[in-house]
């Protein structure tokens, strides 16, 4: 009787296992997804013919994709939104690796 416990054991671990492999695999290709598709609607919609509805329409369809990387995956959603929020942080202080140069002149360091 311990023994048929035993193997049921060890085949609902393997299949647990094999279920959370292929949740990250379906994670990671969506994940990869949404940052393709994004640099895709990045190269198309903001061109040289700039305008303010190119820039209306990426930030819609941004945000959309990065509604469903939310649904998928929480942590990885809160990452990227750090991290974005940290790029625009240095780009609008001007700092460049080894160079500390306020945005504004005259501002301390």
């Amino acid at each position: 009787m311990d023994d048929s416990r035993k193997s049921d054991s060890v085949g609902e671990f393997c299949l647990e296992n094999i279920i959370n492999y292929f949740k990250s695999i379906f994670k990671t290709s969506a994940l990869l997804t949404i940052i393709l598709l994004v640099l895709l609607l990045q190269k198309q919609l903001m061109t040289n013919e700039y305008s303010i509805m190119h820039s209306i329409s990426f930030i819609a369809m941004v945000t959309f994709l990065f509604g469903i990387l939310h649904l998928l995956d929480a942590e990885i959603y809160k990452n990227i939104i750090l991290g974005i929020g940290l790029g625009l942080g240095l780009l609008l202080t001007n700092t460049k690796i080894g160079n500390l140069t306020p945005a504004v002149p005259g501002a301390p360091l």
